[in-house]
């Protein structure tokens, strides 16, 4: 890709139209339709994973940023930390992708005890019911044990996060 199709894909208004539409739906695979249907994107899943892939170097480039402006809320390091001294798999369900949800838990110093492999994010989809049921799976898979959801304990800190857990 040369630079000038580079910067016109990730400027033009095509693009723009794309992100915002999946920013909205968050999600390629949304009810809402496909964002890059309605804008004749060609190749949709090579642009968002280009586009999601810009948007992670985006948010690692920015991470003093996010120090400087946002917060850990209190004790959650200390929760992570506790629940991994027991046999507890811990990881996130978000409606960030997985690059910047991985770069705002490595800002504020929250990686340690978590799998982030396993965990549900919004470039999987955007109902975190699915993402919660997702990470379960892939828990099971990767630990090659039987994680029963009515075992599973949600933690969350948005009104999206408890209708998941439900």
């Amino acid at each position: 890709m040369t630079t000038f199709a580079r910067r016109d894909f990730l400027t033009g208004a095509a693009a723009l139209a794309a992100a915002a539409t999946a920013a909205l739906v968050a999600t390629r695979d949304a009810d809402a339709g496909d964002p890059s249907f309605m804008n004749n994107v060609p190749d949709p899943d090579a642009k968002f994973d280009a586009l999601y892939d810009a948007l992670g170097k985006a948010a690692r480039a920015r991470k003093s940023q996010m120090r400087a402006h946002g917060r850990r809320l209190p004790g959650v390091a200390e929760a992570i930390r506790e629940f991994a001294r027991g046999y507890v798999v811990q990881s996130v369900v978000t409606g960030n992708i997985h690059s910047i949800a991985t770069t705002k838990l490595e800002a504020f110093g929250l990686l340690e005890g978590l799998d982030v492999v396993v965990g549900g994010y919004g470039d999987d989809g955007a109902d975190r019911a699915v993402l919660v049921r997702l990470a379960i799976e892939r828990a099971g898979a990767v630990y090659g044990l039987d994680f029963q959801p009515k075992r599973t304990v949600v933690i969350g800190d948005t009104p999206h996060d408890i209708r998941g857990a439900a």
